[in-house]
Formats: C-alpha cells, sequence, structure tokens
C-alpha cells in the first residue's frame, strides 16, 4: 500500500543551481546539472527560450552578467533577455549547459571620405 502511495507523488524536482561570469567580450550562464539533459535553444531577437526537461526548480543568480538583462525559470526551462545586439551560443561541458552571451557587434563606422582637391577655374 506505502509503494502506491509512493508512486502516486510527484517525483521532487531536481534543482538545478546556475552561476555567471563576465570576460572580455562575452558574459557566460552556466546551469549544473546532475546529468547531461537535453535542451534546444531558440533565439528570437533579444529573448532566449532554453528547454529543459520539465520538473526542474532553477536556482538563478541574482547578479547576471553585463550582457543579460534577465534571467526567469518557466513551464518550459528558462527565458534569458539579452542585451540589444549581444548573441547567445550554447555548448555542453559534461553534466554543464554552458551559454555564452557575446557582446554586440560595434556600430562600424563610416568609411573616411578622402579630401579632394579643388580644381582651379580659371578666370
Amino acid at each position: 500500500m506505502i509503494g502506491f502511495l509512493l508512486l502516486a507523488l510527484p517525483a521532487a524536482a531536481d534543482r538545478i543551481p546556475a552561476r555567471v561570469g563576465d570576460h572580455a567580450d562575452h558574459g557566460r550562464i552556466v546551469f549544473d546539472w546532475p546529468a547531461p539533459p537535453a535542451y534546444t535553444m531558440d533565439q528570437q531577437g533579444d529573448r532566449v527560450l532554453l528547454r529543459f526537461p520539465p520538473g526542474q526548480e532553477f536556482v538563478l543568480p541574482r547578479r547576471l552578467p553585463r550582457n543579460l538583462l534577465a534571467a526567469e525559470a518557466t513551464a518550459e526551462g528558462v527565458v534569458l533577455t539579452l542585451r540589444p545586439g549581444a548573441r547567445a551560443r550554447t555548448l555542453r561541458l559534461g553534466n554543464r549547459v554552458v551559454v555564452n552571451v557575446f557582446d554586440p557587434r560595434p556600430e562600424a563606422s563610416p568609411p573616411a571620405v578622402a579630401a579632394r582637391p579643388v580644381a582651379a577655374v580659371a578666370s
């Protein structure tokens, strides 16, 4: 009887801690999993959705890297809001999912216009 009751209880959510760092050209958020998870990343504009297996409890840091405006746990996974123009890339390192958020590219300055000599006007 007790076994049936235990099966009826929802499984305890894994607590997935996240840590962050700032580097020369990017910020980083790292999710430390107990085992390598399946995940996908979808970036649309300045919003990134990381879809992870359901039933996780994410422990997100209060301080975020300079190019990450917000991080929020949702039913689908984690939503990251990037600074305008930043772009994200993910990679897996063992049990960790790493999100590198690259700084926006600097605006290209217009090419310098060479001064043209003024032609002499004959009078």
